[in-house]
């Protein structure tokens, strides 16, 4: 009934797939262990594998944000893979939370698997302590995980008050609350992975460090390409906290906010036709450019928060900077 296919899309570098699949089949396996284990009821066990699979075969680059520490200062074997389930599983908890408050379709389905998803990934880290290899870790790496939960918690319902009222915040404002809704789940995942490899606690500072930027950058990336990806200008409906709109208005004269305002809420009907008029307003206050920069500005930030700790070793330094620039989007690619 479960199929556990191997996908052969490359992760980060050639020289790394084949760890990479074997690092997503691993995870795989285990969710699906502690799935069959906790869920013995067929129904809701095949509706959350289901989710699993859906969500899992995204190959999302983030998904073995744990693993990089890990390999970076340890070696390239799947012992520390729990934290890697672990973190899948509270990245579509998470999801599953964000689309539920958008109302996303069976709103009451989605809070429950959400919680389940939750609940599993405190089941797959506590297996850390079953090899005794993290006797000593593993506990603080669940402790960390749960206070990660609750800052990312605080920082949804920051985004919820901003995203339901009136208030027009500024990008510093934008930025901390995503430092908190998901920098703080970012950053404990690559400090998990640091702390599992035995980095001393200034290194696991930087690693947390990393893995906060990280957690800024992909919500950077996720604003960028609402607007200029692929589907256009969509996030019309939650403007208030995208960062497009967060930074038009921010830079629009306060004469002209209230129209500027009022054409995004017209546009918000969602016109094909219009959808461009919405991007060239956009870009014309500035916001594509300043989104970019700010991608470029993260970017950066995220490499020199691990820089010192690799001790200069390039080969290393490249893993991590591949890795860093799959999370962007191509055209910063092309820009560096």
């Amino acid at each position: 009934m479960f199929n556990f296919t191997n996908n052969d899309s490359t992760i980060l570098d050639p020289q790394h797939s084949s760890f990479q699949d074997k690092a997503f089949e691993t995870a795989r396996k285990e969710a699906f262990t502690i799935f069959e284990t906790c869920f013995p009821t067929g129904v809701f066990l095949t509706g959350l594998w289901g989710a699993y699979q859906k969500m899992s075969a995204k190959r999302n680059v983030v998904d073995v944000l744990p693993l990089i520490p890990f390999s970076v200062l340890n070696s390239l074997d799947l012992s520390a893979a729990p934290l890697m389930t672990a973190w899948q599983c509270m990245r579509f908890a998470a999801k599953s939370f964000d689309d539920a408050e958008d109302e996303i379709g069976e709103t009451a389905q989605k809070i429950n698997r959400g919680t389940a998803f939750l609940f599993a990934a405190q089941q797959i880290l506590l297996k850390l302590g079953d090899s005794g290899l993290y006797k000593d870790r593993y506990r603080e790496v669940i402790r960390q995980f749960n206070l990660a939960g609750m800052t990312a918690s605080e920082g949804q319902a920051e985004d919820l008050s901003v995203q339901n009222g009136d208030t027009l915040i500024d990008p510093d404002t934008w930025m901390k609350i995503v430092f908190k809704k998901s920098g703080a789940l970012f950053g404990w995942a690559a400090w998990s992975g640091a702390c599992l490899a035995g980095a001393s606690n200034e290194a696991l500072e930087s690693w947390r460090n990393f893995g906060q930027t990280l957690g800024i950058l992909v919500q950077i990336n996720d604003d960028f390409e609402s607007v200029w990806g692929r589907n256009g200008s969509g996030d019309m409906d939650v403007f208030r906290v995208s960062l497009p709109y967060v930074y038009a208005f921010h830079v629009t004269p306060p004469d002209k906010k209230e129209i500027l305002l009022k054409l995004i809420e017209e546009e918000n009907e969602i016109k094909p036709a219009k959808k461009q008029a919405v991007q060239d307003l956009l870009i014309h206050l500035g916001a594509q450019k300043f989104m970019l920069a700010a991608i470029i500005d993260q970017r950066q930030k995220a490499i020199n928060a691990i820089e010192n700790d690799i001790g200069g070793d390039s080969s290393r330094l490249h893993y991590i900077i591949g890795f860093v620039e799959k999370i962007c989007p191509s055209i910063i690619r092309k820009m560096i």
